[in-house]
């Protein structure tokens, strides 16, 4: 991209950023901030903005900070749809009731359904899995908002010093497409991730595209800590499930792009709730989805405690989820499992992949289900409007918030990195 349409695009695209950055700094909830409490919002970002950009900090913030008021015209207005679409999935039973056998809660009432939701499931009072088995073993430093600090804000330039190279992180949240999404990244455009494929973890690469760590358990993670894995050049993604965890791997040479594919949470609670019927066979007909969802060990919200870093027994409130937004909207360049071909075009724009040569069609074609092993899977779940489905919805209703604020960004973003100009059969090639 280049010319008027692209400066234009970047500005807007750093507007937003600035958006954020002017949102969290405000929170009451971030009182650690260690700036004079004299300061306004604008001098403190400003003064952030020159530490980050030398002596082009002051142009920049004042650019910035003159398009403010377009900005928070259009948050306001993200959030405005996000709270309507929330509202419309638990009260659409309102147009048409429909009844399941055997569902739970028995109630003919949304309103009711919704209650005995938050009756049934009371966070239980002893932990039910440890910090360590449900966010890793370490943590990444943090700034001043509890953001993981090499973790590189989703609008800040690409380095320009040839000793600094960034690597990809996908955060993998589980069952949203992660093996397809590492096999395009693989196989596609020749990007080396670390996989564990035998013993004992090490530098070695194993496969064409795979370095024999392990990044997706507490204790790879470690392992890829102590082999220095990031600062090796040997990767050029790390994919991970333990956000947190794994964002503690990126370095000061080395900083994490990252990016993440949300699904509806309903959706993923079907999924999920699938696999563990297969796994425990004694689940096979005794529970439906609302059932399961309403037991204590549920762990309900998973997107929104694994960013927070909020364990399964902990109730979460609301600034937990604003806590979510702020850094998915500020660290992260979000895809929609719904929406998987625009995805990997947004992502392409994003990161500015190619097609290796005689690949040219192997995204498309991964993504359409040329592949059975990565072909979508839709599972068994409650009737839309359903009181079941109110049921879930208000269980997941921070995962359901975040979703939606996640699709407004998605809207977005596609137009600020010209993603319509890009296609996932790659340039090189026009007939098959």
């Amino acid at each position: 991209m280049a010319g008027n349409g692209s400066s234009s695009r970047q500005w807007i695209a750093r507007a937003l950023l600035i958006s954020l950055a002017l949102s969290i700094l405000c929170e009451p909830s971030t009182a650690r901030v260690k700036d004079d409490p004299n300061d306004t919002p604008g001098i403190t970002l400003r003064r952030r903005l020159q530490d980050d950009e030398g002596n082009a900090g002051e142009e920049y913030a004042q650019k910035q900070l003159q398009q403010q008021e377009l900005v928070e015209e259009v948050n306001e207005d993200s959030n405005e749809q996000a709270s309507e679409q929330h509202d419309q999935e638990l009260n659409h039973q309102s147009a048409q009731h429909i009844s399941h056998e055997g569902t739970s809660p028995p109630s003919n009432s949304t309103d009711k359904s919704i209650q005995k939701a938050d009756d049934q499931r009371k966070p239980p009072a002893q932990p039910i899995q440890s910090r360590e088995k449900y966010f890793g073993k370490v943590f990444p430093e943090t700034n001043h908002v509890d953001m993981p600090y090499y973790l590189r804000n989703t609008f800040e330039p690409t380095p320009q010093n040839p000793e600094e190279r960034d690597i990809i992180f996908y955060w993998h949240i589980p069952k949203v497409a992660g093996g397809l999404v590492n096999n395009i990244l693989g196989m596609c455009y020749g990007l080396r991730r670390s996989e564990k494929l035998k013993e004992p973890a090490s530098l070695e690469l194993v496969h064409d595209v795979i370095v024999n760590v392990d990044t997706n358990s507490p204790e790879g993670i470690s392992e890829a800590h102590d082999l220095g894995l990031v600062d090796s050049n040997m990767v050029d993604f790390i994919s991970s499930s333990y956000v947190l965890s794994a964002s503690s791997l990126f370095t000061p040479q080395h900083r994490g792009r990252a990016f993440t594919i949300l699904r509806h949470p309903i959706d993923a609670a079907a999924s999920n709730f699938h696999t563990r019927k297969v796994k425990h066979p004694e689940l096979r007909g005794k529970y439906t989805l609302a059932q399961y969802a309403g037991k204590e060990y549920y762990v309900d919200n998973w997107v929104t405690r694994q960013l927070t870093g909020t364990l399964p027994h902990i109730e979460l409130e609301q600034h937990h989820c604003d806590q979510a937004k702020n850094i998915i909207a500020a660290k992260f360049f979000i895809g929609i499992y719904e929406h998987l071909e625009e995805t990997m075009r947004q992502l392409k724009a994003f990161y500015k992949w190619k097609a290796l040569e005689g690949q040219e069609y192997c995204v498309s074609d991964l993504v359409h289900g040329s592949n059975p092993k990565f072909q979508k899977t839709y599972r068994g779940k409650p009737a839309r409007g359903s009181n079941d489905w109110a049921f879930v919805a208000h269980v997941e209703k921070w995962d359901m918030e975040l979703y939606y604020f996640g699709l407004e960004v998605f809207s977005k973003q596609g137009r600020i990195w010209g993603a319509d100009e890009y296609s996932l059969v790659d340039a090189r090639v026009s007939t098959r």
